[in-house]
């Protein structure tokens, strides 16, 4: 009975162990990368922070006819009570003349006044009319929402492709070790091969050993190949903020492009978030340059005030005054047309900023399209390399096994094939990544992933 107890224990435990192994190296697509970036970044949720505190700033701007209500109120408690006179006596002396004295009234007997005294004002101040600047205060604050929301997607864009480049790195890398275990695998079996000849008197020794001394190195290139893909899983695990680093990666699929550059200029044009800003500056300049020319237009306001004095708290007995004043700047010390000389100043920088950066974007959109096209030869002649080196490999061992060749020959084939393999694995993710890379540098990353990022915001 403790036997089966035992039995079936041990057999729950290999369950949930091998069901923890399958959680824990679960595979990742790209798409679940991204996902899992969206959701736990916190560059996005600062940049949505930023986009949220403008939007206060707009409701905040129009607030500025609304009214504001002022409360001012002192108590006062006095250390003695003050004395006021009751009753008064004349005290004249004669003038010389006939019925006439001069004298004063003398206090001569003194009644206490109330030790406590209350002083209170309520203030209300109406903005009617600030010559418009309300209203292009507003505006301004809109255009600085609409520039926080550019800022997020520029963040969105930029981090999409670190996390892409992550991405592949690990793929690379996935590579380069499975390339270093398979070349062990050859170089062993050589090594038996050598062996039995050299017992049978076939090698000498030192064919022995400079097999072993190449089964050491690569050895040596694995652990570096595995620490390798520990660091770029890290790498990639920081990028999308998760813990757990224990994750195999999918092959991505190979993204569609057009290749055509005035294509990929266009939607560079119409999505390159450096553009969509200067756009929006200029716009903000427009707004100021008017809020400049606002300030020679009248303000009026409506003030009301009510003030009560007493030795209690009782507001029957109060003052009301109510005032309607108004303002206009007749001259400002030549400062608002100099301020509209700077903005002149300011959008014409701007529209030289532009044309800059469109040379710059040309330059890049081309750049990205003569990688893609370098990358996607250089693969095809990596696969036209691997075939021709895995026959030369073979051919080595045939001669090897059949006494006519040496085993030098083996390993320098066995190693340039090896290295070919290397080159074409990175070659082969280089050229994915350089598709990726154009649509980055034409502001469409966003929209490509565009499903997977509204359904993580939602």
């Amino acid at each position: 009975m403790k036997n089966k107890k035992f039995v079936i224990i041990l057999l729950i435990l290999v369950f949930v162990t091998s069901l923890t192994a399958n959680i824990s190296a679960a595979e990742m697509s790209l798409e679940e990368a991204i996902k899992n970036f969206v959701q736990n970044s916190s560059q996005l949720e600062n940049a949505r922070r930023d986009t949220k505190a403008s939007e206060i700033d707009v409701q905040t701007s129009k607030k500025g006819l609304a009214p504001e209500v002022t409360l001012q109120s002192s108590y006062t408690r006095l250390g003695e009570a003050p004395l006021s006179p009751s009753k008064y006596l004349f005290q004249g002396v004669p003038t010389g003349q006939p019925g006439t004295l001069v004298g004063e009234m003398v206090p001569i007997e003194f009644k206490e006044q109330p030790q406590d005294n209350y002083s209170t004002t309520l203030t209300i101040n109406k903005p009617l009319y600030l010559g418009g600047q309300v209203k292009n205060g507003t505006k301004l604050s809109n255009k600085a929402v609409q520039l926080n929301e550019l800022k997020y997607e520029q963040t969105l864009n930029n981090n999409l492709n670190s996390v892409i480049q992550a991405y592949f790195n690990v793929l690379i890398k996935e590579g380069i070790l499975e390339i270093q275990r398979n070349s062990l695998k050859l170089v062993e079996n050589h090594l038996e091969n050598v062996q039995k000849n050299y017992e049978a008197g076939l090698v000498v020794k030192s064919d022995v050993n400079e097999v072993k001394i190449e089964v050491n190195k690569t050895k040596q290139s694995i652990l570096t190949a595995e620490n390798d893909l520990k660091i770029a899983k890290k790498r990639l695990a920081d990028l999308l903020e998760i813990e757990n680093t224990d994750f195999t990666l999918k092959q991505p699929d190979i993204p569609e492009v057009e290749k055509d550059l005035q294509t990929q200029l266009d939607k560079a044009y119409q999505n390159k978030f450096e553009l969509k800003s200067l756009e929006i500056n200029q716009e903000m300049k427009n707004i100021n340059k008017e809020m400049e020319d606002n300030l020679y237009k009248p303000s009026f306001f409506l003030r009301g005030n009510y003030s009560f004095e007493g030795n209690s708290l009782d507001f029957n007995d109060g003052n009301f005054t109510i005032t309607l004043s108004g303002s206009v700047t007749l001259y400002d010390g030549n400062k608002s047309e100099l301020n509209q000389k700077k903005i002149e100043l300011e959008k014409e920088n701007l529209e030289n900023n532009e044309k800059q950066i469109k040379r710059n974007i040309e330059t890049e959109i081309m750049q990205a399209l003569y990688k893609i096209d370098e990358n996607k030869q250089s693969l095809e002649i990596d696969k036209s390399n691997e075939e021709q080196a895995q026959e030369n490999y073979q051919q080595a061992v045939k001669r090897f096994d059949n006494g006519v060749g040496t085993s030098l020959d083996v390993l320098r084939a066995e190693t340039n094939l090896n290295q070919i393999r290397i080159s074409k694995n990175q070659t082969h993710y280089q050229y994915i990544m350089s598709l990726y890379n154009l649509m980055h540098k034409t502001g469409t990353l966003n929209k490509y992933f565009e499903d997977v990022i509204q359904n993580e915001i939602k």
